[in-house]
């Protein structure tokens, strides 16, 4: 992980929270304590210790740079309950079906296993074939998008719920995406995630220019600003959720 040392064993008084995300929850390009996780944890445990509070947030970042659904199925299934999570967060971006269709047709191109029945099913009904460019590819991937995001939320929420974790998903528009004011809603429509809870920020970066936001030029994740823009629009909707669940 790139992140703080966390022991595999949960500490007593620690509720545990588990990040999937790809390249921007893992924070390429700015430093550790820069990143809108790391802030988010700190606020946290700063408000509960203000409060007399002896409890203790660890938020775990698995996220990996070019990660999407089928791997964070996968670290579900695999790597993320050996730490004990409370929680889950799953960061969906903009344009979520196109970003998984192009995972998928990765995975085809690679000849790699897909593992999961469905996708195996999917690639199947596809007709994708290996030797195809990418383009044809992903065309005979479309009409199965919804499927295919439909199927991993769906196995992230079955593994939550498994082991009695809460689940939330948190939909984080890219910078420089043209944001579909309907996605969140369709998302959350498809894959009826309903025992967990979930965080619009659609509109997490206002009316700040891109290039105050970016890397760079030629590089579109979040810069120092770009991550504290996230912090100032998750943190209130997100510390209610952590509450309400540290009281029940």
């Amino acid at each position: 992980m790139r992140d703080r040392f966390y022991t595999k064993q949960k500490p007593v008084n620690s509720f545990r929270i588990a990040l999937l995300g790809g390249s921007y929850e893992m924070g390429s390009g700015v430093s550790n304590n820069e990143v809108f996780e790391s802030i988010i944890e700190k606020k946290l445990n700063d408000s509960l210790k203000k409060a007399g509070s002896n409890k203790q947030i660890e938020i775990l970042n698995f996220s990996v740079g070019g990660y999407h659904l089928p791997q964070q199925v996968w670290l579900c299934n695999t790597l993320v309950f050996q730490f004990n999570p409370d929680m889950i967060i799953y960061v969906a971006h903009s344009d979520e079906a196109r970003r998984l269709n192009g995972i998928v047709a990765r995975v085809i191109q690679n000849n790699i296993d897909p593992i999961y029945p469905t996708l195996k099913s999917i690639i199947h009904q596809s007709e994708s074939k290996q030797n195809m460019s990418r383009n044809e590819i992903r065309n005979r991937l479309f009409p199965y998008n919804k499927q295919m995001l439909i199927w991993g939320y769906r196995e992230i929420a079955l593994a939550a719920q498994k082991n009695h974790a809460h689940l939330t998903i948190v939909y984080l528009p890219a910078i420089g995406d043209n944001v579909d004011t309907n996605e969140y809603n369709n998302l959350m429509l498809w894959t009826k995630i309903d025992s967990g809870s979930s965080i619009n920020l659609s509109n997490v970066y206002g009316n700040t220019p891109i290039d105050l936001l970016r890397i760079g030029a030629n590089d579109n994740h979040p810069n120092a600003i770009g991550h504290q823009k996230i912090v100032n629009a998750l943190y209130p909707k997100f510390s209610k959720i952590i509450n309400d669940q540290l009281n029940k």
